[in-house]
């Protein structure tokens, strides 16, 4: 049973920094694309 627990926690633990590490990847295209459309206006 605490094996099984521990696993548990474990496989937990590595969705919430996959979720994490995803969020900041679209936070951070995100702030790129509106830093392009930014960009693209003030040239033009």
């Amino acid at each position: 049973l605490v094996l099984v627990l521990v696993l548990v926690l474990v496989l937990v633990l590595v969705l919430v920094l996959v979720l994490v590490l995803v969020l900041v990847l679209v936070l951070v295209l995100v702030l790129v694309l509106v830093l392009v459309l930014v960009l693209v206006l003030v040239l033009v």
